[in-house]
């Protein structure tokens, strides 16, 4: 009768010690909102590339010339609050001996100008952390994005087009052997932020984009690395004339980065990039293709080199000055491929480079309420005419623009 009711009571407490359990693994769980609001104004004087209401800015046009005059000499001035962003974080979740989290965070700035205003999912992902060793899965920047070696521009984006912007769908797998040394590799897969070209190019392919990137040293002293990767594209499935399937186009990029931290008065980055066709990153370039009855197709990557810095100093009474500065032009064709310049295919193909310089002032009041105020001048070449190689056979005059911008942003 003993044992019986011992029994009993043991079956019994199995349920309450999985409540038990349950509660105890619930309470470790923790949720957090978070983002910020920000408006922002701005004024050009000279037409350019943008976009969402001209808040991102790329740069002036090739001039417009109407009986002798520019029609692109006009100014404009626009606000916005739609960079704002909300986001939530889980955490203390465990799985397989990894602490998981996840995070999702979206803007207002949708997925194009048609959509601005609504919600544009920027990142959503898992995270699981095994101290050395953590695998991320889901939406989140490409890995040539560098998150430590960022621009703080007042300007949309942290400096981009000179610095990339891509968000994507990724397996990223990072293993640190030590304090100093992080390596980390990637499969993306484009969502939003897609290559020129037709939008299933990526998926024609069946290959993602494979990154590999090192990190090294300590972000508050000095630390740097570099990334380089691989993508494949079919931009066409079926070659009709040599009736066999069509090839596919491999490019590669190659990028360093750097960031220096001196006695904690003046922050230094830099960032540097070279490939083919890395216009999913919003560089320019592209690719030809050449399709005829007496050939197969081909293809030729057309490549950019991009480069920036941003210097930031600590001035006394909460105010930091800053001086931002980029570059980028676009590699000519080797001429191997004989064909007409497409624009689908090649990213304003008549522009030669760009470059931009942008003093700014911010003022931190408890580093939660941010005032600032940025000028940048943004100079840019036009072709007026291209030959096959896409090299210029005349030019324009350069043409610039100057953007004051203001800002005011609540972090919360």
């Amino acid at each position: 009768m003993r044992k019986f009711i011992i029994v009993t009571l043991l079956l019994c407490s199995v349920p309450l010690t999985k409540t038990v359990l349950a509660q105890e693994a619930e309470s470790k769980i923790k949720y957090k909102f978070g983002g910020y609001v920000e408006l922002k104004a701005y004024f050009d004087d000279y037409k350019s590339r943008t976009t969402r209401n001209q808040m991102i800015y790329l740069y002036p046009l090739a001039p417009d010339y109407v009986n002798g005059r520019d029609a692109n000499i006009a100014s404009i001035l626009n606000a916005g609050v739609f960079a704002s962003r909300l986001n939530f974080a889980v955490t203390g979740m465990e799985f397989m001996n990894a602490k998981v989290n996840t995070f999702i965070e979206a803007d207002f700035n949708g997925s194009s100008q048609a959509t601005i205003y609504m919600l544009n999912i920027r990142h959503a992902y898992v995270n699981m952390d095994w101290g050395k060793s953590v695998f991320l899965m889901g939406q989140t920047d490409h890995l040539t994005l560098v998150n430590e070696v960022t621009a703080n521009t007042i300007a949309f984006i942290a400096g981009y087009p000179s610095n990339p912007l891509n968000r994507s769908i990724q397996l990223r797998y990072s293993y640190s052997p030590s304090d100093n040394i992080k390596l980390l590799a990637a499969a993306h897969i484009y969502t939003a932020h897609k290559s020129v070209g037709p939008e299933d190019a990526q998926a024609n392919a069946k290959i993602p984009d494979l990154q590999f990137q090192i990190k090294l040293g300590n972000t508050q002293k000095t630390f740097g690395g570099i990334t380089a990767g691989y993508k494949f594209l079919k931009p066409v499935i079926y070659d009709y004339q040599r009736q066999t399937n069509a090839p596919t186009m491999g490019t590669f990029n190659f990028g360093a980065f750097l960031r220096t931290n001196i006695d904690d008065k003046i922050l230094f980055k830099t960032w540097a990039s070279y490939g083919e066709n890395m216009t999913m990153l919003g560089q320019l370039g592209g690719y030809l293709m050449q399709w005829s009855e007496h050939s197969s197709i081909k293809y030729e990557s057309i490549g950019a080199i991009s480069w920036w810095q941003d210097t930031e100093v600590n001035l006394k009474g909460n105010f930091k000055a800053g001086l931002f500065a980029g570059y980028q032009t676009r590699l000519n064709a080797s001429g191997k491929v004989i064909s007409a310049i497409n624009p689908d295919t090649v990213k304003d193909q008549k522009l030669i480079w760009f470059g931009k310089i942008s003093p700014r002032v911010t003022y931190n009041i408890s580093n939660k309420f941010i005032l600032g105020i940025e000028y940048s001048r943004t100079t840019a070449r036009w072709a007026q005419e291209l030959n096959p190689k896409l090299e210029p056979l005349s030019k324009y005059p350069a043409t610039s623009n100057n953007r004051l911008e203001l800002m005011a942003k609540v972090i919360f």
